[in-house]
């Protein structure tokens, strides 16, 4: 019985700790997409399409103006990432922190666009240490039914205030609040 029990509790410890990484340790996802993001923010589009399958799926919520399922690299490089570039030279992604779970990796990022700064959630999806699916999660969705968030050609704003701070997803929107960070 002795031997039963010790038997279960080895079967048990390895469970508990069955897909964890020892404190420090990066899994292969994180480490695929803190490479895709530095290639990006040195504007290195090879080492960036490395870390994405060839047939990778990104989703781009309703509200911005390269919205839409654009599948590929060169499609996400020619319809998102070139209107971007158009519309604000000045844009900046720069990631807080990556969190896992499962196939997914979520990237809790700082954005900067006309001078103004926000946060967004983006997800991965990854498979054999790629991304084969992107969302971006954030306000872009509200844009365009939300009377206090306007887009316009040059820049998304809330009214002039801030550019969709706090993870919108999360918070109700009033005038009277100050959405300032």
């Amino acid at each position: 019985m002795k031997y039963f029990l010790a038997l279960i509790f080895m079967c048990l410890s390895y469970l508990a700790h069955a897909g964890h990484h020892e404190k420090g340790e990066m899994s292969e996802n994180v480490k695929a997409m803190r490479a895709a993001y530095a290639a990006f923010s040195n504007g290195d589009i090879e080492a960036w399409k490395a870390e994405h399958s060839d047939d990778v799926v990104w989703t781009i919520l309703e509200g911005l103006p390269y919205a839409g399922t654009h599948i590929g690299k060169d499609a996400i490089i020619e319809n998102v990432f070139s209107r971007i570039s158009a519309l604000w030279p000045d844009f900046n992604v720069e990631p807080i922190s990556f969190f896992e779970s499962g196939d997914r990796v979520f990237i809790h990022v700082k954005v900067t666009i006309g001078g103004k700064q926000t946060e967004a959630l983006h997800m991965a999806t990854m498979k054999d240490g790629k991304q084969v699916a992107f969302t971006l999660h954030d306000a872009a969705s509200r844009i365009n039914t939300n009377p206090y968030i306007q887009l316009s050609n040059s820049c998304c704003h809330l009214s002039g205030i801030d550019l969709m701070p706090k993870l919108l997803n999360k918070h109700r929107i009033s005038p009277k609040e100050n959405l300032s960070t």
